[in-house]
This record gives C-alpha cells, structure tokens and sequence, in this order.
C-alpha cells in the first residue's frame, strides 16, 4: 500500500518504480515460497501455476522486468531455487530495506513532470533485448499451450487534447502485434508499424469511443493531438470493440511503446505482456506464430535458426499449396535469359542461364562473384501479397562450390512500394569460410505481415563463390 501510495504522489521519480517493482517481485517470491514450504510439492504448484494461461486467449501478465514473469517463477520453483521462508530471516529485512528505499525517494524527491528528459534518457534503451521473449520462448509446449505472438503494454491514464475538446483517457504505449494479440483491427487508417516504432515516431491510434468524444463525426485522420505537450498524428481509428476481458478499449489511445516509455511517461519498462495463445493441435497457427517470432528475431542468428528448424518440424504437419511464382523451374525463356526474372546489380557477377545446369541436367541458372561482400546481387521476381495472414514456403535447389555468403530473400512491399521489413528465409553458405556442396534442397517459411501489396523473392547473392539454381518456389501453405 505505502508504495502504490507513493507512486501516485511521486510519479515522475524513477526511485518510487524501482522499489514498487522490487516490492512486488518479493512479495511473489514470498508467496510461492510459503505455499511450497506448507503443503504443496514444487511440481504440483508449478502445474497450478501454468494452469493460469488460457488457451486461444489473450493474457496479460505483470512484466515489471524480465525477471519476475510466471516462466521465471516457474523456472525458480522446480529449479530449487526457492527457500523456506521464516519470521525474521532475510525477507522481514528485505522489505524493510526496500520501505527504507521509499522513504528515502519520499525524501529527496525533486519537482518533476511524467516527460522529464532525466528519467527520459534511460527509458526504451534500457529495455532487456529478452524481455518479450521470455515469457514466449519458455512456455512454449508447456501443458500444450503455444505462444502465438506477444507485445508489450505501458498503459497509462492521462489527459488528450484537440483544441477545445479534451478527454481523459488511458494512453497505452503498444507496438505492431497488439492488434493481431487482441484480435483488435482497425476500422479506418492503420494501426501502429514496425517503422512507427523503429523511427520513434509521433503517431496515435484513437479506440472508437475516445475518436467520438474527440472529433464527433469528423475524421480524426491527419489531425494533431497533444499529449503532455507533445504532438501527435493520428494514423488510424480502431473498431468498436466494448471490452476485452475486464478493458474498455475503445476509450484507449495508442501511440509506439518506445516513444510512450522514453518520452511520455518517463518509465524503462513495459507495465504487462499480452500473450496470445493456443492449444498446441493446431499446427498452421503454431507456423505463423513461430514465423512472426522469426520476423522479430531474424538479425539474432542464433535464436533466428532455432525458430527455422521449430518452424521446419511444425511445417510436416502442413500442405503445400499452390506455387506463386512463374517460370519457377527455370526451364521457358528468350535471349539466353529466364522470362519472369530479374537481376540487380548484374555487374558485380558472371551468370549463364543454359542446358546442363539444372538439377537434372536440363536448364538451370549459373552464378559467380569474384570479390567483395557489398553490394550484393540478386536474382528476383515480384509477386502480387497472395492473402492476408499468409504463411509461404520458400525453397530451392541449389549447389554451390566456394561460397561465403548468399540467401533465399522475401522483402514484404506496402502500397506504396515501401518496405515492410525483409527476411533471410535460409541462409547459404559461411559468413567465414567457404562452402561446397552437391545439389541440396533449401527451405524456409515466413508470415506476410499486414498492409503487404507486393512480395519480392529472390536469390542474394554476398560474398564470393559459385552458385547453380535451380527449382525455385514460392507456396502457400495450409491444413
């Protein structure tokens, strides 16, 4: 009580956080001690524990920082990391060292307003790289619950402001996957972007009810909001909803959760993880979740290949649908060249398209890079977005002799002809070394994200070597 009390007078002294969140993780740590120690086993009380998670629902779970999750309590009780707690050992002092905490914030306090830049500078940084993975990556499996996809919440309440007309409202610092977590699209302009959240934009999506209460009839798309002296533009308006659980979304706002952390509210953390989830008998929404991951871990090479082998193992379990490419064996062309193909930067290597370099002998493509790792070349088609919410399977055959570094590419295209974001399906060869081998199948899936118009699949080809391609694809995939 003293430290939700203190966080309510002090909010802008990063102090009072630090010791509510300290609280908080004690008094959990507590708890699951206590019941341990009585009248339960490690194992049953985990079970209990991961009993909480619903299937096929969205959850939110406390995320003050990466430690004190459920995946993390879960991990403390069954590793033995518990101890069985006593009156007057090491807790009674921890809470009163943390008290002593706050009351030491109550006392050096200083003036202050929920966008000071002092509490600003250590805000979105200082976020743990694994904080939104934690909770994904270690429950998946566990009692057949599969994490589909996660984003991370700072809601807070607050005043907005058009002009003459202002409400108050709860402004929830969000990113690109709340609206897929909570099943929660909008019904005019867009919701937030990952280009929205990496250039720290100014950007606002109202819920239904607080665009009403703002603009009446008007379209709130293209006006400038104000939030704690800042500006905002809003981008989109989301559907009339009413709840979600105990929530009243269409009163929220939501703007990126790196601009609401590091300038707004002045926090370094995340408030909740909502999680979505389901039963692990569904293998196209385990792919597509286990791909969207992918999409969000691709520059981190190593957890990048183990979602492509979980990926490769959910994927058996799928059909192959229909080939979206032309001309994708390679075999129909005109002037020593593939129809429905093209290359890019076909200056930086020697290619030869003929008989006797495919696979099996008929026509295959031929490719070889003297020097140098950038700029790269590739070998590309452009294709129509098939559907929204799709799951492709890229493959193909290729052989190489020498080769450092080349991929299968997919870069994801809006209306405009801007990029999405791009995505190595599977890497060929060694970044450092060479590698030979004989014809070999390569294989990858990715999920198209939202607002995709166009695809671009393509061979890239980096550092030096010999390449020969052959059969390449691009599917849809299905149940």
């Amino acid at each position: 009580m003293l430290a939700e009390l203190l966080v309510c007078l002090l909010p802008w002294h990063p102090m009072v956080w630090w010791a509510r969140r300290r609280l908080a993780l004690l008094s959990e740590q507590a708890c699951d001690d206590w019941v341990v120690a009585t009248n339960r086993t490690p194992t049953s009380y985990a079970d209990s524990l991961v009993s909480l998670v619903p299937q096929r629902r969205a959850l939110a779970l406390s995320m003050a920082h990466s430690r004190n999750g459920l995946a993390y309590r879960i991990h403390r009780i069954l590793g033995g990391r518990w101890s069985r707690p006593s009156s007057g050992g090491w807790w009674s002092g921890a809470v009163w060292a943390v008290a002593a905490g706050l009351v030491l914030a109550l006392m050096l306090a200083q003036p202050g307003t929920a966008k000071d830049e002092r509490s600003a500078t250590t805000a979105a940084s200082s976020l743990p790289a694994n904080a939104r993975a934690l909770e994904a990556t270690e429950l998946n499996g566990v009692k057949d619950v599969f994490i589909l996809d996660a984003s991370p919440e700072t809601p807070f309440p607050t005043m907005v402001k058009f002009y003459a007309p202002n409400i108050r409202t709860t402004v929830v610092g969000t990113d690109q996957d709340y609206a897929t977590v909570r099943n929660y699209q909008p019904a005019d302009g867009r919701f937030l972007t990952r280009n929205d959240i990496g250039s720290e934009s100014r950007v606002i999506v109202l819920g239904h009810k607080a665009a009403r209460e703002l603009f009446g009839e008007d379209t709130p798309l293209g006006h400038t909001l104000r939030i704690y002296g800042q500006s905002f533009v809003v981008v989109g308006v989301m559907e009339e909803k009413g709840a979600i659980g105990p929530t009243a979304v269409d009163d929220q706002v939501y703007i990126p959760i790196n601009v609401a952390m590091k300038y707004v509210f002045g926090v370094r953390f995340p408030n909740h993880l909502s999680v979505a989830t389901t039963s692990a008998g569904d293998p196209l929404t385990q792919a597509k979740g286990l791909a969207r991951q992918l999409s969000d871990k691709r520059s981190d090479k190593v957890a990048a290949e183990q979602l492509r082998r979980q990926l490769r193992e959910v994927a058996t379990k799928l059909k192959r649908g229909t080939n979206l490419l032309s001309n994708s064996d390679l075999k129909s062309g005109s002037a020593d060249a593939p129809t429905s193909w093209q290359f890019r930067n076909e200056h930086l290597i020697q290619w030869r398209w003929a008989d006797g370099l495919g696979h099996t002998g008929s026509k295959g493509l031929y490719v070889k890079k003297a020097e140098g790792m950038f700029p790269y070349a590739s070998f590309v088609q452009t294709i129509a977005c098939p559907e929204d919410d799709a799951l492709l399977r890229i493959g193909a055959k290729v052989r190489t002799a020498n080769v450092t570094k080349a991929v299968l590419d997919l870069v994801f295209l809006d209306a405009q002809d801007e990029w999405i974001y791009h995505i190595w399906v599977d890497p060929i060869g060694r970044l450092w070394g060479s590698e030979t081998h004989d014809w070999k199948d390569y294989v990858g899936y990715a999920h198209v994200p939202p607002g995709t118009k166009r695809i671009e699949v393509s061979l890239q080809m980096y550092g030096p070597g010999e390449l020969w391609l052959d059969d390449y694809q691009c599917c849809l995939m299905g149940e």
